[in-house]
């Protein structure tokens, strides 16, 4: 029986200890050729995890909110989401508040305004009903989209700092969320400022 030499794939016997071509052990890996510098491994770095962004919000008064929000019909309620829209997207890098949902918003809180000024929603039953549809449209997908930043806080709050008890209290109330929708995200929104893990606007 005879065998290959690894280094000169020259034939030998099975029982020969070295080459007899190129006089290398048999069984074991050639050396390089001299001069020859083995290439070091390539080590692959290490994947930092991406820095938890900061929004940047402004502490508002809930008492001021609701005022502003019955003077201006239920609009400040859109201007107030329209205005912190990109904040609240820098809170999470998985779940978003897209554009459309913001316009709707806005867009509704006018029509629904617009509809309650108007003498025509109290005098024709068909304005009436349309009034009454739009208030309801307007009700529902602020509590889609008050449910959207709940989850968005929660997010940042234990990515921010999952070590904190505090963390798992933020915007803990499901049925608070749906009761007062804003009011609600507005006032964790305060405590995170409070707390420092969110930045306010300078001076």
């Amino acid at each position: 029986m005879s065998r290959t030499c690894p280094r000169c794939q020259g034939t030998v016997e099975d029982s020969a200890v070295f080459c007899p071509s190129c006089g290398s052990p048999l069984g074991t890996v050639p050396p390089p050729p001299p001069g020859e510098i083995p290439a070091p491994p390539v080590s692959t770095p290490r994947e930092e995890a991406p820095p938890v962004e900061r929004g940047v919000f402004k502490r508002v008064s809930l008492l001021v909110m609701v005022l502003l929000s019955v003077v201006t019909l239920g609009i400040y309620s859109g201007v107030w989401l329209y205005l912190r829209r990109e904040a609240f997207n820098r809170l999470s890098p998985t779940i978003r508040l897209e554009e459309p949902l913001v316009w709707g918003v806005l867009g509704l809180s006018v029509l629904n305004a617009a509809f309650s000024f108007s003498d025509a929603a109290c005098r024709f039953g068909e304005s009436s009903f349309l009034s009454s549809l739009l208030s309801l449209g307007s009700f529902v997908l602020m509590v889609v989209v008050a449910f959207r930043l709940r989850a968005m806080l929660r997010d940042y709050a234990r990515r921010r700092d999952p070590s904190s008890l505090a963390a798992e209290q933020v915007a803990r109330s499901g049925l608070w969320t749906f009761l007062f929708s804003f009011l609600y995200i507005q006032h964790h929104l305060n405590r995170l400022i409070d707390a420092g893990l969110v930045d306010t606007p300078p001076n």
